[in-house]
């Protein structure tokens, strides 16, 4: 048989199957503020909220286990305009509620599904998966975020989403963070857009310098929140800014100092700090602890709050850390929060600031939450894992 008959009956037989497929529908989500789920899987969690003694957020999940005590599964719906103190009364047991098909198409697998509108057209929505082992996972989409939100916003919501990239090996000793990130933006890092030519801040600090808008950042950047130190009321914190070239970013920050010495009365000082090249402003005292400093190492710029914070930073703090296991950030980068850190971090700045018993009450909810966002469409998609490590005696 010719083959150029067979050629034409197979593309006759496929052409439907070819053919540029229609686009998806778009989901219409239901009016007003939902959450749906299973009151059961929940409960966990809500007792824990329930244990904030003094809170909002424990007076509220109380109120929210007294209210669906005999439920199966719950429906939560409140106005658009509603205040979010007010939603826990549109609360009641999903047999009495007409819960939109949009939603319990996404309820499979998941302990709860939400949606939510959003100023400017913005939409929230997504599910809660409840684990076992103390892991839960949560993914939100926020949808449309470019649109509405004006330039220096969106410029600072892009260098919080991550690209395909990896963001590279963490530059930040992780042993007593409470934060720690490390982003390697998608729309890469473009620190320009942040500062307007001829604003007041280019004016006043001269962002927009060599620094900020050439192309000697070679696309990740690095944060650190530290525990409190004993003789300090502020946090360490510390940011890197990876470079592409040690001899540029040393003369781009030079020449920054100098932009800034010569709008401001202030002096730097050149001053070594964890075995790199940098300096100091020892003189800029306007928060508590504040000396504000710089170093280059051979991969970042790093500057921190104090020569502390970058002591900490780098590994090269002479105090014996309080945490040294735990979570790590790997190459792909990303948010953590170490939550179970925050009650040391609570007492040393009971003990600074007031000098009595401190108050716990994040202590034991949860031990850690991991943050990642990335480009969905024209959206955001945000994967947060909270995590609860089981010990001897402890309930899932």
């Amino acid at each position: 048989m010719p083959v150029r008959p067979v050629l034409v009956a197979l593309l006759a037989l496929l052409g439907p199957g070819l053919a540029c497929q229609p686009a998806p529908p778009k989901v219409i989500w239901p009016q007003g503020h939902w959450i749906v789920g299973d009151a059961r899987a929940w409960a966990p969690l809500v007792r824990g909220l329930a244990s904030l003694d003094g809170t909002p957020v424990g007076s509220q999940a109380r109120a929210w286990l007294d209210r669906l005590a005999a439920c199966e599964e719950f429906a939560l719906h409140a106005n658009v305009d509603a205040p979010p103190a007010s939603w826990l009364e549109g609360a009641r047991c999903a047999q009495a509620v007409e819960v939109p098909a949009v939603l319990q198409a996404q309820r499979e697998g998941a302990a709860a599904v939400f949606s939510f509108p959003m100023p400017a057209g913005r939409h929230l929505h997504g599910r809660l998966v409840v684990g076992s082992q103390g892991h839960h996972r949560l993914q939100a989409v926020l949808e449309r975020t470019d649109e509405g939100l004006g330039e220096l916003v969106s410029a600072a919501v892009s260098l919080l989403v991550q690209g395909d990239a990896p963001a590279g090996t963490p530059r930040f000793s992780a042993a007593d963070a409470l934060i720690h990130a490390r982003i390697r933006p998608a729309d890469g890092l473009d620190l320009a857009p942040l500062v307007r030519q001829g604003s007041q801040a280019d004016q006043m600090f001269h962002l927009r310098s060599e620094l900020f808008v050439g192309a000697l950042l070679d696309g990740s950047f690095e944060l650190a929140v530290y525990l409190p130190r004993a003789d300090q009321v502020t946090p360490p914190m510390a940011l890197a800014l990876d470079h592409t070239l040690r001899a540029g970013a040393e003369r781009a920050m030079q020449t920054f100092v100098s932009e800034l010495e010569s709008t401001w009365p202030i002096h730097h000082a050149n001053r070594e700090i964890a075995g790199h090249p940098g300096a100091c402003f020892h003189d800029l005292k306007l928060l508590p602890d504040l000396v504000p400093c710089y170093v280059v190492s051979d991969r970042s710029i790093v500057v921190g709050w104090n020569p502390a914070s970058i002591e900490l930073a780098l590994g090269q703090s002479g105090d014996a850390p309080a945490f040294v296991s735990g979570p790590t950030l790997g190459e792909r980068g990303g948010w953590l929060v170490h939550l179970d850190r925050f009650a040391e971090a609570d007492a040393r700045l009971q003990r600074q600031l007031a000098g009595g018993a401190p108050h716990n009450p994040l202590a034991g909810l949860f031990d850690s939450l991991r943050v990642d966002a990335r480009r969905a469409g024209q959206g955001v998609v945000f994967e947060a894992e909270f995590v609860r490590e089981l010990r001897m005696g402890a309930m899932p």
